[in-house]
């Protein structure tokens, strides 16, 4: 028992300077979990990210948008397979995320559970929700656990495609499109501003330090990262001429702190939680494709396993 405790202070200690963990090094059982609960859920929002893009691709407008939303539907499996990987190594199966999901026991981000309505919508959403991603990705690779780290760095090169995609698109339609086409991406970013501004999670700043800060897999707090998000979308929007849906949006000229009208968190939590109509139909999709494709994983399975 001496011993366990030991390993424990110093493994601990370790976290505490800085230090990183690699998925053969020896690490507590509540560490784990946290990187479990953390690299799981960015994994689920690949997948389920995947559906809700995916069915955009036969209304894109033009041949090279479905090419390029083809690629981008790719690389999103792609962050899904290798994010499940590190999880694999830590002794959870990618085909029990997938049926924890099913089954209602883990959830996605509310900002996964709306319905894009117009393609318009779809690229201001992307630009937007791109650039969150990217901000996180970058804060989460300077945590503790190095598989992590990897996977988001090989990650966060495709995620930057998609965000000069969407930019290249939100640009070419506010500087070259119609008016109704300028008209669409405004309304666009009025009904996502705040889905997005939603996206790294109330703030967290008073809250007692949760268990991914105590052990370094975050490294950054929610409104630290959402003030980030706010310095790089703010002056882009603006400067494409379109107008932020936000009457207190301003940045404090002693501070340099972005002041902004909070989301409806009360929303935000319900929609987590309970769904909307649309989530529940791309939970179906995942769950039809799911057991069709059984069979593969079964393939992968030892001799005599199958029945």
């Amino acid at each position: 028992m001496r011993e366990q405790a030991d390993r424990y202070a110093a493994f601990t200690q370790h976290i505490a300077e800085g230090g990183k963990v690699d998925a053969t090094d020896w690490m507590p059982d509540e560490y784990r979990q946290v990187v479990l609960k953390t690299v799981s859920f960015q994994a689920l929002a690949e997948v389920v990210g995947t559906v809700v893009f995916a069915e955009w691709l036969p209304q894109a407008p033009t041949i090279m948008s479905k090419l390029i939303l083809a690629a981008k539907i790719q690389d999103e499996i792609g962050h899904g397979h290798i994010l499940m990987r590190v999880c694999e190594d830590l002794g959870l199966s990618r085909e029990t995320i997938i049926e924890e999901y099913l089954a209602g026991h883990r959830k996605v981000l509310a900002f996964f559970q709306y319905h894009i309505e117009d393609w318009h919508h779809f690229a201001i959403n992307c630009l937007m929700g791109t650039c969150a991603a990217l901000i996180q990705f970058q804060s989460l690779s300077r945590g503790s656990y190095l598989p992590y780290n990897r996977a988001l760095r090989k990650i966060m090169k495709e995620e930057s495609f998609h965000y000069h995609r969407a930019l290249d698109l939100v640009r070419t339609y506010v500087e070259r499109g119609t008016d109704e086409q300028r008209q669409m991406i405004q309304e666009g970013l009025n009904l996502w501003w705040y889905r997005n501004l939603s996206y790294f999670g109330p703030s967290d700043r008073s809250r007692p330090q949760s268990p991914s800060m105590l052990w370094r897999i975050k490294v950054d707090l929610n409104d630290e990262l959402r003030q980030q998000w706010l310095d790089r979308i703010v002056p882009l929007l603006t400067g494409f001429g379109l107008t932020i849906p936000d009457a207190q949006l301003r940045r404090d000229s002693e501070t340099g702190i972005w002041l902004y009208t909070e989301p409806d968190w009360n929303e935000f939590r319900q929609v987590t939680v309970e769904g909307t109509p649309y989530s529940i139909t791309v939970k179906q999709r995942v769950e039809q494709e799911f057991h069709k494709h059984e069979w593969v994983r079964k393939l992968g399975q030892p001799v005599g396993a199958v029945a």
